[in-house]
């Protein structure tokens, strides 16, 4: 378990934003005030419908793709690579990936910038990713170093920019995000304050009129103000007939929505808080303002001027921050949106069609775009019978070339590979037998416990490591079965200590120096 899971796992209460100070804790100091009179801050901004309905269009949309790592050569899809299964299955013991990216978007929307912790094995590989509160961090510079200030339940941290993946917006100095909610908050506060008068045209009174009643004392005039009221205000008492007793009067007064501009007013806010977030009116229901001639037409420029430069600054800071250095020339993350582009059904036939005549797609190539499985022997393409060369003769056949004998590869250079690996894995099981020997010390029974725990989940990890140098030694032994061998000698090990009452410094001695040479030897033999 990694320093930030345990982190993540402590049982703590955590702190509001108000608890940090009037200026709260997070990037962009004090609350924004505007003439409306409607304090809007990233947290309470969403009380603006076009506000939520925008945020929660973009985030829920891009949180829903596909996500894989694909090698550039050939672009094969590596389901099996560690970061996989954080990017696609488990980013962390609490979420699921949509649920991940879903919240370190909305807190890129309103903040303009999010960050998500990283913790990594003792190998360098990306074991999870949590994401943090917006309103919690603050990136700092000082002397040229750059790191963020964080805050986790009633603590505090700090993190460098290689533990975090930053997602950032639009910035000045690419470090600090310009908030949208602060830099729009004069419209997103008039849209409130619209709404708020809204709201209060009908909780007033409904008889559409002002009432000149005959001169009053101070009680009298109150105990009819509280009757008037009990019986002729709020929406479930609108437009009921009033009786007045002689001489009071009633003087029709009324305000047409309509000629007060209100209806009109609070759609031009919607369209300039679409305007802010790249959302098409169409999606937050206004309809006659659509410009688009089709629903593809429409998902098409979403796709490309909202959602994808978020995208691939997502695509891009995973790339740099989860992959090994010497992964990233190789390896690529993507994010497959071909849902939100399909075209329509007879669109996308006719284009198959096409594509099937003129010899670049088969009948395989077709049912995988489609999610289909692909048929036995589908993978033929076709060439149309009416196309000929110009000179009407056909191109001699290439004479095949054949295929290079690939070199076998050295045993000792191999065997140095499988040591180095081997001391890596060794010195993850000892760090965590050390830790594990502090806290059940005098405890034999629940060492040779945790032991064999560890050891069953340790196996897959073993597994991954050794699989490349196995199969670049084209060694028989599966990195399973490997594996299997691997955690039952060290298990053995560990419990001849428990068993003897001794101590453990002896065997982390033989597992630094001997036992990664005794493995690489076991695996490729002297005489080999």
């Amino acid at each position: 378990m990694g320093f930030f899971t345990r982190l993540f796992k402590r049982d703590e209460t955590r702190s509001i934003a108000s608890d940090y100070g009037s200026a709260g804790f997070g990037i962009f100091g004090p609350s924004g005030y505007n003439d409306t009179g409607v304090t809007i801050t990233e947290e309470n901004a969403v009380i603006c419908s076009a506000v939520w309905s925008c945020v929660w269009i973009i985030a829920q949309t891009a949180s829903t793709f596909p996500v894989h790592i694909i090698r550039r050569k050939n672009g094969e899809k590596l389901y099996e690579h560690p970061l996989h299964r954080v990017l696609a299955i488990s980013p962390n013991a609490y979420m699921t990936p949509a649920t991940f990216r879903e919240v370190l978007l909305v807190n890129a929307l309103l903040y303009g910038g999010s960050v998500a912790v990283i913790d990594r094995d003792e190998l360098g590989n990306v074991e999870a990713l949590y994401p943090l509160r917006s309103s919690d961090v603050r990136p700092i510079r000082r002397g040229g170093l750059l790191t963020f200030e964080a805050r986790v339940g009633s603590s505090s941290y700090t993190f460098t920019p290689d533990q975090v993946v930053h997602l950032l917006g639009w910035s000045v100095d690419g470090i600090t995000p310009l908030s949208p909610v602060r830099s729009a908050s004069q419209t997103i506060g008039l849209d409130v304050a619209m709404s708020r008068y809204a709201a209060k045209a009908f909780s007033g009174g409904n008889v559409g009129g002002i009432l000149q009643t005959p001169p009053m004392n101070k009680d009298a005039m109150k105990e009819f103000v509280a009757s008037w009221r009990a019986n002729y205000t709020g929406i479930d008492n609108a437009f009921k007939v009033a009786v007045l007793p002689d001489p009071m009067k009633f003087v029709p007064t009324t305000l047409d929505p309509e000629k007060g501009q209100l209806i009109q007013s609070r759609q031009a806010q919607v369209l300039e808080i679409c305007r802010l977030w790249k959302v098409p009116p169409s999606m937050l229901g206004i309809l006659d303002k659509s410009s688009y001639a089709s629903l593809e037409q429409q998902n098409t420029a979403f796709y490309q001027q909202t959602i994808l430069p978020w995208l691939i600054k997502l695509e891009q800071e995973l790339l740099l921050k989860c992959l090994l250095v010497r992964e990233q020339s190789e390896l690529e993350i993507k994010f497959n949106a071909d849902a939100l582009l399909r075209a329509s059904t007879q669109e996308r036939y006719t284009a198959y069609q096409t594509g099937r005549q003129g010899g670049w797609l088969s009948i395989n190539d077709v049912r995988r775009m489609e999610g289909l499985p692909p048929v036995e022997g589908g993978d033929t393409y076709l060439t149309p019978l009416n196309m000929q060369p110009v000179n009407g003769q056909l191109p001699p056949a290439p004479t095949p070339t054949p295929a290079p004998t690939p070199a076998k590869p050295d045993p000792a250079a191999t065997r140095a590979l499988l040591s180095d690996v081997a001391h890596r894995v060794l010195t993850k099981e000892r760090n965590a037998l050390h830790r594990a020997a502090k806290k059940h010390a005098a405890k034999p029974d629940e060492l040779r416990a945790w032991a064999e725990m560890f050891y069953r989940s340790h196996a897959g990890l073993v597994a991954r490591v050794f699989t490349a140098p196995i199969k670049t030694a084209g060694i028989t032994t599966t990195p399973e079965d490997y594996a299997s061998q691997h955690c039952a000698d060290s298990l053995r090990a560990i419990v001849a200590i428990v068993e003897a009452g001794g101590t453990f410094d002896d065997l982390g001695d033989e597992w630094d120096a001997i036992r990664p040479h005794e493995i690489a030897q076991h695996l490729i033999p002297s005489n080999n």
